[in-house]
């Protein structure tokens, strides 16, 4: 077997490993609601990337950004998802999750090419640690496609508060995003109006 040929049956079986992102339900464990999977999330993050940046005429490199956006959560075809409510109430430890993650995407690097399977990493870990005006951006759309998701089920949650207010930490380091954070929010206000004993926000912004 040539070098060349090794290498890509070493990209086929990572296709195929992560198609489990495609059966990977996002909050299943919360609300008993089979909707988006990890994949379906990764690809509307990829095109709002591509809507908002050209949009917003935003001075960022849009391919890396893309890269970062479909890269972001492939360590979920691996560890399962994660629902952030859970860590925000204690029930799920956010460094167990992290090192958990970060395990499985070596396991990806090291099963790659070597030059492919850097990347991959790298890209995972720029996104982690938001060294990036890239890694900001995509970041802060994530949180905020997490809101779009969960927008038309917030009724079956459990922390409405911090659902409404899970892009803002993020969003201050890439500021350019307020006006599309801002929208989502006063979506979330008119639906939130639905239900009783459903908080707004500590800070009603």
């Amino acid at each position: 077997m040539t070098k060349k040929t090794e290498n890509l049956e070493k990209i086929i079986k990572f296709l195929f490993q992560v198609n489990k992102l495609k059966e990977t339900y996002r909050y299943s464990t919360e609300t008993n609601f089979k909707g988006d999977s990890t994949a379906d999330h990764s690809w509307r993050l990829s095109l709002m990337v591509i809507l908002l940046a050209e949009e917003l005429k935003l001075n960022i490199d849009e391919l890396k950004a893309v890269k970062l956006a479909l890269v972001h959560d492939l360590a979920e075809a691996i560890t399962g998802d994660i629902p952030f409510t859970l860590i925000s109430r204690g029930i799920v430890s956010k460094k167990l999750k992290q090192q958990n993650e970060r395990k499985a995407m070596k396991q990806f690097q090291n099963s790659l090419p070597a030059d492919i399977g850097r990347e991959i990493f790298d890209l995972w870990d720029e996104f982690e640690k938001i060294t990036t005006p890239e890694a900001a951006f995509v970041k802060t759309l994530d949180k905020m496609e997490a809101q779009i998701f969960l927008l038309p089920i917030v009724d079956k949650l459990s922390d409405r508060e911090t659902i409404f207010e899970y892009a803002d930490p993020y969003v201050e380091k890439f500021p350019d995003l307020k006006p599309v954070v801002a929208i989502i929010k006063e979506r979330f206000k008119k639906e939130f109006k639905k239900y009783k004993n459903a908080p707004i926000s500590r800070r009603h912004n």
